[in-house]
């Protein structure tokens, strides 16, 4: 099957094996993501990450196909990856958390090294695979989350290994074979994290020009279609006929309306925040003061519409708040972090610098050859769709990951770039822009947080105001 859709030229298999700077980040990854889970410790298992628990708790007791809390808001995807890891724990006999933690960072490990293996059949030097590796590797934003039992790890993995899926397709020569196990990633990465809906835009038009590009006919793409959209259905089925039994809704998203609550989110606040601190709310909304008093009664996506000017600044902040990074913890001991806002500036100027360079690839893109440019467009179709997704929802610190975890990379290609540019003038340009980028990043973020109360309230008391 597969040598029916063998293209006329294949790039070479590269070498795969290990660098010495690969191991390093390696060993670093490991280290980094021990320390966050030794700090998650101090917490107990809580909001979100204690729901899931007790649904996969539910789900491995009594049965998948059974009502379990929250089936109207969860998808079953991650509850169930999680039961199976809390089930094998007790097998083994060993601490559930720890065990947790620690098969959720093999993933990620596992799902950058899918991706190192995936470059290696590439025309991409080795200099700049190896950066790519490392940069995902080492995301500091994504090695936070297998430390807690809430989605964000499993789908930033299963997202890595959809990239490593999408350069096979196109490089490799077994290309239905990826293409059917990438359908299916992208089925299940749904089920893991609804939001990740966006990832099938670009996985589409990897499937449909990879199938034109092999077969060399509309007719026999739409043949071989068929089975590929089947592999991204069978992983929603368990949650569809949940839907369906349970709430009389055909759909493979939550049944609840999840979507109209975010919305309605989006229009009152700017960003939120989830707090663990004694007597303090869980919830530190960043009030929206571009919405008026008339928003809570008109419908979400409705206001933007009436109030162009004030809805379109309002989904800029959107985007920029998914991006910022100023409170990078999913649950927060304190508001005024000691670590704010260097890291908010550190990682402010990797996405500077990360957008600049995409920015030049996209320019540069019609000079590339016919495949990487294909790569190119998903990538880049895949960090507009997370962005535009969120453009119109209330966004916490941790939707941004996969925004980020594309961004990083680019940004660590263009910065050995610019070390190696001659010429003084542009080196200065490059310099002053991402500075200013920074400077103007930093005070919007620290605008941004002077519109939540309970923030501004404790900068006050921390600076004796």
């Amino acid at each position: 099957m597969a040598d029916s859709l063998h293209p006329d030229a294949q790039a070479p298999v590269r070498s795969s094996r290990w660098s010495l700077i690969e191991v390093g980040a390696l060993v670093l990854a490991v280290v980094f993501a021990h320390l966050v889970y030794r700090h998650g410790l101090s917490l107990p298992i809580v909001y979100d990450a204690a729901d899931y628990w007790r649904i996969a708790e539910e789900i491995w007791s009594q049965g998948l196909f059974k009502p379990f809390s929250f089936a109207d808001l969860r998808t079953y995807g991650y509850p169930s990856l999680l039961g199976g890891m809390l089930w094998l724990a007790r097998l083994l006999g060993v601490e559930s958390r720890w065990f947790v933690f620690e098969l959720q960072l093999l993933l990620h490990l596992l799902g950058a090294d899918a991706v190192r293996r995936a470059l290696a059949i590439t025309s991409a030097s080795p200099t700049n695979r190896r950066v790519v590796y490392c940069s995902l590797l080492l995301n500091p934003v994504v090695l936070i989350y297998p430390a807690y039992a809430i989605t964000e790890s499993v789908s930033l993995t299963l997202t890595m290994l959809l990239f490593a899926c999408s350069v096979r397709s196109i490089f490799g020569d077994t290309p239905l074979l990826a293409l059917g196990a990438g359908s299916f990633l992208c089925g299940l990465v749904v089920m893991i994290r609804p939001s990740n809906l966006f990832l099938s835009v670009p996985w589409t038009l990897v499937v449909l020009v990879t199938l034109l590009r092999r077969t060399g006919s509309w007719r026999r793409a739409a043949a071989w279609a068929v089975p590929l959209s089947l592999a991204a259905a069978v992983p929603l089925l368990p949650q569809v006929r949940n839907n369906v039994v349970f709430f009389d809704v055909l759909s493979p998203l939550p049944a609840g309306d999840l979507r109209k609550l975010q919305h309605a989110y989006g229009v009152q606040m700017l960003k939120y925040a989830t707090a663990c601190i004694p007597g303090q709310a869980p919830e530190v909304p960043y009030l929206n003061p571009l919405a008026d008093q008339d928003a809570a009664t008109e419908p979400s996506l409705g206001w933007y519409a009436v109030h162009p000017l004030a809805g379109l600044a309002t989904a800029a902040l959107h985007i920029f708040n998914v991006l910022d990074q100023d409170l990078p913890l999913p649950y927060n001991t304190t508001l005024t972090p000691w670590y704010y806002p260097a890291v908010s500036i550190a990682n402010l100027a990797v996405v500077a610098v990360g957008s600049l360079g995409l920015g030049v690839a996209v320019r540069r893109m019609r000079g590339r050859p016919g495949r990487r440019r294909l790569l190119l467009w998903a990538v880049v179709m895949a960090l507009a769709c997370h962005l535009g997704l969120h453009s119109t929802v209330a966004v916490e610190t941790r939707f941004g990951a996969p925004a980020l975890m594309i961004l990083y990379p680019f940004a660590a290609l263009t910065s050995g770039y610019a070390l190696r540019i001659r010429r003084r003038r542009s080196s200065i340009a490059l310099l002053a822009t991402v500075i200013a980028l920074v400077a103007a990043g930093t005070a919007l973020s620290g605008w941004v947080r002077d519109q939540a109360p309970a923030i501004r309230a404790a900068e006050l008391v921390r600076s004796g105001g």
